[in-house]
């Protein structure tokens, strides 16, 4: 197991390689419409040396994504085979807006195990929250029908993949409204509903007999009230998944909101997360969309190298001061006023301690205390 020299810090078991920064949907709620970055696709050299620097790291998955759609990328089915003949388990993501028949059929083909699974951004279920993609090559209904015709082929052809059917939720409508969006139990409860005719259909085809339960309203809002996730096996290794609409680090918020960044603060990303952009440079924060914490360069270094490196652990040490010399971290961890200039109080009062125990459960006992320390100072 490798070791951070200055924090001891284990290194990472899942990582985030991003294929390419395209995508083919502009959707209001992701900051690529505020990506100045170059953009791009990863070299399959690259991608070589990123799995074989992260095998000798120990690394066990590759989440593939940070930015864009990796399904663009022409040599997509060439990085997963090549992920997969490594013994990684991969973790993709798509806004399911690119599957064909064959596309459909040559993915499903892939060997892939119970291990990996595919992550579809759903998200917007109705042709009015559609309206929120900006996808202008593709009409909702066959938006939709795509997604489900995928569904429906994993099922007939018992392929292992799991799928993950994403929704958000946005839980803070009352103080942070984002039009379109599921704000409460009722809505949760409806996109379940719309599944279960589609399930009972699958099943019907597929001749198979799969049963599932649906959620009470109290269980759902107990659920949302306690900051948790809601995961419904609704077919054989297809999720309903719902989780929290997040404004990648206050950067996405409506308009009128602003943000006083802080120079006080604390986050576990820099100590349990890293990130390589398709050109090859690497980042300790999977929120980091425009590459503002980039601590080295894979293309000149390994894995190892820039994980145990300097600048990543100059950010570590000045973290667990409660110092924040990054712009993007100060802006993550600022505060946000209203459009009369006081704090939005509503936005951290809501479901804190459930925040607080999640952040617990994923990060531990002493990030967890710096996590809080951090927002005290601020």
């Amino acid at each position: 197991m490798i070791k951070n020299k200055m924090a001891n810090l284990n290194f990472p078991k899942t990582i985030f390689v991003e294929i390419t920064n395209l995508c083919n949907f502009d959707c209001t709620f992701c900051p690529n419409h505020l990506m100045t970055r170059e953009k791009g696709m990863m070299d399959f050299g690259l991608f070589e040396k990123t799995v074989l620097d992260a095998k000798a790291c120990g690394v066990e998955r590759f989440n593939l994504w940070i930015m864009g759609e990796p399904f663009l990328h022409p040599r997509f089915f060439d990085f997963v085979k090549c992920a997969k003949e490594n013994k990684l388990k991969l973790s993709l993501i798509t806004n399911g807006g690119l599957f064909t028949e064959e596309l459909i059929d040559k993915f499903l083909s892939l060997g892939f195990s119970r291990d990996d699974n595919l992550l579809i951004s759903y998200l917007t279920p109705d042709i009015c929250a559609f309206k929120l993609r900006n996808a202008t090559t593709i009409s909702f209904d066959a938006y939709k029908n795509s997604i489900f015709r995928l569904i429906e082929r994993k099922v007939e052809k018992k392929a292992s993949v799991e799928i993950m059917l994403m929704y958000i939720i946005n839980i803070f409508a009352d103080v942070v409204n984002v039009p379109g969006l599921i704000t409460g139990a009722r809505g949760v409860l409806d996109s379940i509903k719309e599944l279960v005719d589609f399930s009972h259909d699958v099943q019907r085809k597929a001749g198979i007999n799969f049963n599932f339960s649906i959620p009470s309203i109290k269980k759902i809002k107990g659920a949302i009230k306690n900051c948790r996730e809601i995961k419904i096996e609704f077919l054989p290794g297809v999720f309903f998944n719902l989780k929290w609409l997040t404004n990648w680090g206050k950067v996405i918020l409506p308009e009128g909101l602003k943000v006083i960044p802080s120079h006080h603060g604390y986050c576990a990303y820099p100590f349990e997360s890293l990130g390589i952009f398709w050109n090859g440079e690497v980042t300790l924060c999977c929120d980091d969309y425009n590459a503002e914490l980039v601590v080295g360069d894979l293309r000149q270094q390994t894995l190892s190298e820039i994980f145990n490196g300097e600048k990543a652990g100059r950010i570590r040490s000045e973290m667990n001061m409660g110092v924040l010399s990054i712009p993007r971290c100060r802006i993550c961890q600022g505060i946000v006023l209203n459009k009369e200039g006081k704090v939005l109080k509503g936005y951290y009062k809501k479901y804190y301690l459930a925040r607080v125990f999640r952040h617990f459960k994923v990060h531990g006992l002493k990030k967890t205390i710096r996590k809080i320390w951090g927002e005290i100072r601020r």
